[in-house]
């Protein structure tokens, strides 16, 4: 039943993906959100690929370009906007590359099918966690109201793949900390730098357990990060490090945005709403934040209560820019959405899952929205 639940998760999303791309008018490039403001690699010129008016478009445009050059020998790097900091977040792009042996005009088709397995995989295990904790195994559908879920079916970002990953760790995690739950800690690290964070709870764990030699050996998990991210360094020029986007004083950026919404440039009935809908996705995220205080307060402490934390800890030292808006702070909080939500399934505390639904509720009713406002706009080349 978990693989029916998973596949059926493939054709929901399958389904809204083509309607995305049948509304704008375009072709499937559609889906990689290009904007005119970022000149297309001229090697992609037969993709005739869609790009939106006068936008920056957005990230999914660049893990697109960095998929056909995965190993950064074409020149394809002078085409993305931050080369250092998407180009060290290579397994999905890297995967569709391998996946369609290195040949252009199927990297893209490779590059889809990816995300859709990344959709099937993350219902499929909560569909199983789900089932180990004696609940219907169709709560597996709930994986597709994770916030960097709903971005990545139609913005062709990364993060759909983290929270996959994330929810493959919970399931494994709860089980044993073992090979298995070692190969999706590197993969996510490969997947986004966050990612490492899967790694650290397994280390601190295993070392509060006192086991030191299976916290060393896990420690390895981040190497093959690390390898990955020497080699940009040597092959990008220098930009801004990643760290320029953490702050150094905790809420320090959430305190900012919710005094200083944003306000967008809609109709003013339109424009209230959303400023609505923002609020209670910020609303969301304070909950979360609260939530993980009452885990530490009862002193949880397993695999799981350790990613929260230190998920948890990362959010708390977030920056202004990355709080923009409920899109990029939505999936970037993802996986701490994630693993809490998990926890009303073990413990049938629905409050749990309440900060996932108040971020992904206005992510849902903004999509109609952005395809009134983006329809009239593709460039079609």
């Amino acid at each position: 039943m978990s693989i029916a639940t998973g596949l059926l998760a493939v054709v929901i999303v399958m389904a809204w993906q083509v309607f995305m791309v049948q509304r704008l008018g375009a072709n499937w490039t559609s889906l990689f959100c290009a904007g005119d403001r970022y000149p297309v690699p001229p090697a992609l010129a037969f993709e005739h690929v869609a790009q939106l008016h006068k936008s920056d478009g957005y990230d999914g445009q660049f893990y697109h370009y960095l998929a056909h050059d995965p190993f950064l020998s074409r020149g394809f790097v002078n085409y993305i906007d931050a080369p250092r900091v998407r180009c060290s977040r290579i397994l999905l792009p890297l995967l569709a590359y391998l996946v369609a042996l290195g040949n252009d005009r199927w990297i893209d088709g490779s590059y889809f099918l990816l995300v859709l397995v990344s959709v099937f995989l993350g219902t499929y295990w909560v569909s199983r966690y789900s089932r180990r904790e004696s609940l219907s195994e169709w709560w597996g559908l709930g994986f597709l109201l994770v916030p960097a879920v709903i971005v990545s079916d139609d913005r062709m970002t990364i993060d759909g793949v983290l929270a996959a990953l994330c929810a493959g760790f919970v399931l494994l995690a709860s089980e044993a900390i073992d090979w298995k739950v070692f190969l999706v800690a590197i993969l996510a690290a490969l997947t986004r730098e966050t990612g490492a964070l899967l790694a650290l709870a397994c280390c601190i764990w295993l070392f509060a357990k006192r086991r030191y030699g299976a916290a060393a050996c896990f420690a390895t998990a981040f190497a093959p990060a690390l390898a990955w991210y020497l080699f940009v360094l040597h092959r990008t020029a220098a930009e801004p490090p990643p760290l320029s986007m953490l702050s150094y004083c905790p809420t320090a950026g959430l305190v900012e945005r919710l005094i200083h919404p944003a306000v967008p440039r809609l109709t003013p009935a339109l424009s209230a709403l959303v400023i609505c809908a923002d609020y209670v996705a910020l609303v969301g995220v304070v909950i979360a934040l609260g939530l993980t205080t009452v885990l530490a307060a009862k002193r949880s402490f397993d695999p799981r209560a350790i990613a929260i934390y230190l998920f948890a800890l990362m959010v708390l030292m977030f920056s202004a820019p990355l709080w923009s808006e409920t899109t990029d702070f939505g999936r970037t909080l993802s996986p701490l959405l994630l693993v809490l939500a998990t926890i009303s399934l073990s413990d049938r505390s629905p409050r749990f899952v309440v900060p996932l639904i108040a971020i992904a509720a206005p992510l849902i009713a903004s999509r109609g929205i952005f395809l009134l406002n983006l329809v009239p706009s593709m460039v079609r080349p």
